[in-house]
């Protein structure tokens, strides 16, 4: 019997410097949302592309496959189609996350059609008061 594909969109950040950047997941089967979790971005570091990536890392592990995770952030999609090696470099921003993040890959069975696809979705389409194109695609 195969399981059927399981869809998490996850997303998160802050708006201005001074807030606590947060991340969330929300776990969707046919059109149904079936299960989320959020939370605020543990440690100093604030940054939008960390809450996204904190926001993966809190999923993985819950995973089973096959899964797709549809992610608004292109820049984190096209680095997991570099690889493992590409992200873990500890010359990259965000190392240590990236290091939990791709154990789990790895214990999903890894990156392919039958185990875990992660896709781009875009996200943030309309303009916020005071927001940047960069801030609304980055």
């Amino acid at each position: 019997v195969r399981r059927q594909r399981q869809m998490c969109l996850r997303g998160g950040g802050g708006w201005t410097p001074h807030d606590r950047a947060g991340w969330g997941v929300a776990q969707v089967q046919q059109g149904r949302l079936t299960g989320a979790m959020f939370g605020s971005l543990p440690g100093y570091d604030q940054t939008v592309p960390r809450a996204e990536l904190y926001s993966l890392r809190a999923v993985l592990p819950m995973v089973l496959p096959p899964a797709t995770i549809w992610m608004d952030h292109a820049n984190h999609v096209n680095a997991i189609l570099k690889g493992r090696q590409w992200c873990c470099n500890p010359a990259r921003p965000n190392v240590d996350l990236w290091q939990i993040i791709w154990n789990s890959i790895d214990d999903i069975g890894g990156i392919g059609e039958d185990c875990l696809q992660v896709l781009y979705t875009p996200a943030h389409t309309v303009e916020r008061p005071g927001e940047t194109e960069d801030q609304r695609l980055n």
